[in-house]
């Protein structure tokens, strides 16, 4: 059976591929595998003496909470078409390093995400998600664009 996996961030440009992934058929009989990453804070009370620890355990408490609801309803849309849904996962880290180290612990054949545009300034000093997942990752990449 072939092992999908489908990282989502409820954005409009994840939701363009779990339409595309649905509605082409390439996910019929695969077993699903739907994630989100969290991105781990940037600052710390210990670093900087002006920010509350609370306010930073409320801050992650509500990173958490979304995510929970994100990968909670992309894993609600692809089980109503009858596919395999085989985990929903949430792990924290650099979004790329995360989906593919989740690919290889699954052994993943395919990886189905969408492609959000960054602008040429911050591509070339930081490079996008799916560009780095796509040139790193070990079985097919289909990145799904947005039409304008």
């Amino acid at each position: 059976m072939l092992k999908v996996l489908l990282p989502v961030d409820g954005s409009t440009s994840a939701q363009n591929a779990i339409n595309k992934a649905l509605d082409s058929g390439v996910v019929n009989n695969a077993e699903m595998h739907v994630m989100t990453v969290i991105s781990p804070p940037n600052f710390a009370p210990s670093r900087n003496p002006y920010i509350a620890a609370d306010m930073v355990n409320s801050l992650a408490k509500a990173n958490r909470e979304m995510a929970e609801k994100v990968v909670e309803e992309a894993k609600d849309q692809v089980c109503s078409h009858s596919l395999a849904c085989a985990a929903h996962v949430i792990r924290e880290g650099d979004a790329a390093e995360e989906i593919l180290k989740y690919a290889e612990e699954i052994g993943a054949d395919l990886i189905i995400m969408g492609n959000r545009g960054l602008s040429t300034f911050n591509k070339v000093l930081l490079g996008s998600v799916s560009q780095k997942v796509l040139n790193n990752s070990n079985c097919s990449v289909l990145i799904v664009k947005e039409r304008k």
